[in-house]
């Protein structure tokens, strides 16, 4: 409403969901939102998974949704491992290399700095950005910049300023 030279951008749990917009009356036009999950190809899994999710919830996936690609882990896991035997599933798991949902999940190996976590970046998992737009989330990063290494999923969109602040 006060239209304030500023660009609305960050972490906004509720502004994941689908009925923000409606929420809002529509006052989060142009709000940009980190995500978990939007409705790009980053694997051949994640428009699928998404619309399915839409369609049977009502709602975007958020972070819980998560759990979708974790029991597919755990489960080549212990496939691998041919057994329940906890180290045996710990390494079966350390062998991860899945298409998930929400991108490529790859675990940094035993040794690294940061053992078991999750390897992001280009080639692998990514956050989402996305930008309300007339009553739509738009993903808008990765925008295939140099600094993702050129990642731009598609259906993927330019970022927009909103209009007050080009006038601005």
């Amino acid at each position: 409403e006060l239209k304030i030279p500023a660009v609305m951008f960050g972490l906004n749990t509720q502004a994941q969901r689908i009925q923000h917009w409606e929420n809002t009356q529509g006052r989060c036009n142009y709000l940009c939102v980190s995500s978990f999950f939007a409705r790009v190809a980053a694997t051949k899994r994640s428009i699928p998974f998404y619309d399915k999710f839409v369609k049977k919830v009502g709602d975007a996936p958020s972070s819980t949704a998560t759990t979708y690609d974790a029991l597919y882990v755990i489960k080549e896991g212990i496939e691998r491992a041919g057994s329940l035997d906890v180290e045996a599933v710990i390494k079966g798991i350390e062998a991860t290399d899945f298409q998930g949902a929400q991108g490529r999940l790859v675990y940094f190996p035993k040794g690294h700095k940061y053992p078991h976590d999750l390897i992001w970046g280009p080639g692998y998992m990514t956050q989402y950005y996305v930008q309300w737009r007339e009553g739509e989330m738009k993903v808008v990063w990765p925008d295939g910049s140099k600094a993702i290494k050129g990642v731009r999923y598609e259906g993927t969109v330019d970022y927009e300023l909103p209009p007050w602040m080009l006038k601005k």
